[in-house]
Order: C-alpha cells, then sequence, then structure tokens
C-alpha cells in the first residue's frame, strides 16, 4: 500500500466556519459607519480576509481596510466560534485515512488556527499546520508558496500529496507545485468551476475522498 500526504483546506473544506466569519466582518465594518454592499449570505470565505472586505467594499482606502481588519482580527481571533462545525463525515474520513500523513495549509493566521483546532480536538491529527503568517506577520504568504514549504520541508514528493480544497485559486495553487487537487463540492464555490479549472476529483460527498485516495494507494 501507497502512504499520501493530504494538505486541507481549513474553512469551507473541513469546517463550515461561513456565520462566524461574516458576523465578524458585518460587525467591523459597521465599526467604521460603513454597510457593506452585499447581503450576507453572498460573502465569500476562503479568500485572504482583505480580499473579502475588499469584495464588500469595492472602493476602500487603505486606512479604512487596516481599520476593519484590525477591529476582526480583535472580534474573530479571540472568538469561541460558536457556530463553526466539522462537515458532517469529515471527522470520520480524517479517521479512516489515519495511516496517511495530514497538513492543513489554510488562509486563516496562525493564531485563530491553533484555538480552533484546540476547540475541535484535531491538533494530533496534523502532522503540521502552513498559515499566511508562517513566517511572520509583515510577509504575508499565498497558497502557492505555502504549498512549496510544506513539499520542501517535510520531504514530500508532489505526486504523493493530494490537496483537498473548495476553492479555485487552491486548485491552481496545488498544480502550481506539481501536486494533485481533490476539489470539495461542499464548499464554498461551484463544484463546476473546480472542475473547469481542472480538479483532478471532485468530491461530492466527504467519503469520496476515502474512495480516491485509497484507490490510489492500491494501485
Amino acid at each position: 500500500m501507497q502512504f499520501f500526504s493530504l494538505l486541507w483546506d481549513l474553512d469551507g473544506t473541513l469546517v463550515d466556519s461561513q456565520r462566524d466569519i461574516v458576523d465578524c466582518i458585518l460587525k467591523s465594518i459597521e465599526t467604521t459607519g460603513m454597510t457593506a454592499n452585499p447581503a450576507e449570505n453572498s460573502i465569500t470565505v476562503g479568500p485572504p480576509i482583505r480580499d473579502i472586505i475588499r469584495g464588500c467594499l469595492p472602493h476602500i482606502e487603505d486606512s479604512e481596510m487596516e481599520t476593519i481588519v484590525s477591529e476582526f482580527r480583535k472580534r474573530y481571533d479571540d472568538s469561541e466560534f460558536f457556530h463553526t462545525r466539522p462537515y458532517p463525515e469529515i471527522t470520520e474520513v480524517l479517521d479512516a485515512l489515519h495511516e496517511h500523513q495530514h497538513f492543513i495549509v489554510t488562509n486563516k493566521p496562525s493564531y485563530p488556527t491553533a484555538r480552533l483546532l484546540n476547540k475541535l480536538g484535531w491538533k494530533m491529527l496534523f502532522k503540521d499546520v502552513y498559515t499566511p503568517n508562517r513566517r511572520g506577520s509583515d510577509n504575508l504568504l499565498p497558497k502557492t508558496v505555502l504549498i512549496s514549504l510544506a513539499l520542501e520541508e517535510h520531504g514530500l514528493s508532489p505526486e504523493s500529496c493530494f490537496f483537498v480544497s473548495d476553492t479555485v485559486s487552491d486548485v491552481k495553487a496545488a498544480h502550481a507545485n506539481g501536486v494533485q487537487a481533490i476539489g470539495v463540492a461542499w464548499g464554498y464555490e461551484h463544484p463546476s468551476a473546480l472542475s473547469d479549472c481542472g480538479a483532478d476529483w471532485i468530491a461530492h460527498i466527504p467519503t469520496d475522498i476515502i474512495r480516491f485516495v485509497n484507490g490510489n494507494a492500491n494501485e
């Protein structure tokens, strides 16, 4: 049996965090006296926080952006993540694939990521966690670089890795590193967009991931 390394996106792939994140974004925007343009249910979670805010306020000034980001970080990072839950069957999938190595590659900074993993009891499930501020808050790293770092620092062969995510940008980041991409249909982007951008597989339900990985492991 061949063993693989699974690199997991967090928000929209392992956990549904939309309500907690959107609530904090809207409240942070309100503190500036501005109003977000999109309806609450149309705000896309998953991209870096500045990109999400820019989608709500396309003409925002840089100084206003930093004020909102700072307010968001205070509200969200120390919150209790009351409404954030693993997607159904995700815990069972992680357990079924426990013989393989697991990593997280996320746009969420290290502090709230660590707090969320601790709350879920998942800290020991992942060999390492890659966040944008891995090399400091003044040098935020995109997913393409984070995947490259994971490969380099853990001596991983791209051919023996899968990146599991719900976003087009993550599929592209995986392929830029020679890593196979599993797109998930239950996240924040439509599965047809993942197919169109070249995802190697589409998991329509979480247990599909077991089939994809074990099918390759037994070849």
